[in-house]
């Protein structure tokens, strides 16, 4: 299971609704374990993908209902995409729930 090297959020953040590569990306790395069932995403702290994350994080840990339906919405992702060859299509059916919490 991988990514693309050209896939979008492997080596940057992107800021949502850019279409084009806009100069304001931030880098971060992407780790996959082998043989499991890990991905880890490093950002540095100061971009705003780092604070948006934190921000979700804890809209989980305090919505038991946000929490279901993300849990409920990765299960299905899971289970549509298994036996891919990268996980970008999983990663891009996320992109609505994100963007509906947002509101």
């Amino acid at each position: 299971m991988g990514s693309r090297p050209d896939s979008p959020g492997v080596s940057r953040d992107i800021p949502r609704g850019a279409d084009d590569i806009p100069a304001d990306v931030w880098e971060k790395r992407l780790y996959v374990a082998s043989g499991a069932d890990v991905i880890l995403h490093v950002r540095r702290s100061d971009s705003p993908w780092a604070r948006e994350t934190v921000r979700f994080r804890d809209a989980l840990c305090s919505d038991p209902v946000l929490r279901a339906r993300y849990q409920d919405l990765k299960r299905r992702l899971s289970v549509a995409n298994a036996g891919k060859a990268d996980y970008d299509d999983y990663t891009r059916a996320k992109t609505a729930f994100f963007s509906d919490m947002r509101g």
